[in-house]
């Protein structure tokens, strides 16, 4: 292309051989068994019927063989090779490629085979293997299956019923729309559901679980090895275990019990209720009048923004060791916290402003001590 100044060549039928330039060149060929290779820039080669041999060489490329028997290389530089169920060869080379299968037949394909770092399937039901890579999987419309293997994966899944396997490293993996089965496998791992998926496992290392949907939700975190989990805008309920849990409660009216171990509990924007149960809990109620309980344990209560008019049913001053935590708060110091504090009949009611407040159920106002406050 170099030889005559032009930037786009269609060719016609027959056997056509068409060498790019060092710019960006875009090249469309013909019906005919073809060769085509790109050079330098960022080029886009397009075949169409006929078994056709494209090169992007070097820079970001986009090939697509169409119709045929076609080998495709994009060689040096980010490229995006397009394939279908009748392609023989097809490598990415250097650089952070991808590869779309854009084809309704099930396809089977490992990304170690072709150099390739994303990979994203047609609407048949296919099957998807990772690499020892970072790898970027997208799953297309049929029942499909992908395992990321070593690496930090990211795998997803659309429509259809889906079986996704972070394997090893740390994943993160999603499902779509379908009922899928998600495991997250070794690693620290993201695992994203919603209403309809069957089975989710974190399996080992310290592992995520986000429910992402609006209907209601009851969740025991023993139950697929997470240790972290969010909640979505429904009204949830989620269950702690014996280790040290995460847990982030989302829109709706929701509960949280931590059980054992020192759990991090986070209410969101609805009427919530958190217990942390046994250990040393920090708790945070969020928007929304909230009831919060610490249990046995020296536990934290965290109180920052518009947290609205929350109440402690377990709050135990002095030596107990619970600690309310208010961050960004009028007080500048314990004398300003007891000034606005009152005994309202068995509790104490610290007041912030009309939009916040705090009732500590059965405690004393002259029990309290500087102590039990951290000012932030």
């Amino acid at each position: 292309m170099a030889s005559g100044d032009f930037e786009s060549v269609v060719t016609n039928f027959g056997f056509d051989a068409i060498y790019g330039s060092g710019g960006n060149d875009e090249v469309r060929l013909g019906g005919g068994n073809d060769f085509s290779q790109g050079y330098a820039g960022n080029d886009s080669l397009f075949g169409e019927d006929g078994d056709d041999t494209l090169q992007g060489f070097e820079d970001n490329d986009s090939l697509e063989g169409g119709a045929g028997a076609d080998m495709l290389y994009g060689g040096d530089g980010d490229d995006v090779v397009t394939v279908d169920a009748d392609d023989v060869v097809y490598s990415g080379g250097d650089g952070r490629d991808q590869l779309i299968y854009d084809a309704t037949t099930d396809w089977s394909y490992a990304i170690a085979s072709g150099d390739f770092e994303a990979i994203r399937s047609g609407s048949g039901n296919d099957s998807i293997y990772g690499s020892g890579a970072d790898d970027e999987i997208t799953l297309g419309a049929g029942h499909d299956f992908a395992q990321g293997y070593a690496g930090a994966d990211e795998i997803s899944g659309q429509n259809g019923n889906d079986t996704i396997q972070g394997f090893e490293g740390d994943d993160a993996i999603e499902g779509g729309a379908g009922v899928d089965h998600l495991y997250g496998g070794d690693g620290d791992d993201v695992v994203t559901v919603d209403a309809d998926d069957a089975v989710y496992s974190g399996g080992t290392g310290r592992d995520a679980l986000i429910y992402d949907a609006s209907t209601d939700w009851s969740y025991a975190i023993t139950s697929g090895d997470f240790e972290a989990v969010t909640s979505g805008s429904g009204n949830d309920s989620i269950y702690g275990s014996g280790s040290d849990d995460e847990i982030t409660l989302g829109a709706g009216n929701d509960f949280a019990q931590g059980y054992s171990g020192a759990d991090t509990l986070r209410g969101g924007l609805g009427y919530d209720e958190l217990q942390g149960f046994e250990g040393d809990d920090l708790i945070e109620g969020g928007g929304g009048d909230d009831t919060l309980s610490g249990g046995s344990g020296g536990d934290v209560f965290v109180f920052a923004g518009a947290f609205g008019h929350d109440s402690i049913w377990d709050f135990a001053p002095g030596s107990a060791g619970d600690v309310i935590r208010l961050e960004n708060g009028p007080f500048a110091d314990f004398n300003a916290v007891m000034n606005a504090a009152v005994q309202d009949g068995e509790n104490t009611l610290l007041t912030l402003d009309a939009e916040r407040s705090i009732t500590l159920l059965g405690v004393s106002k002259s029990a309290l001590q500087q102590d039990d406050f951290v000012l932030i």
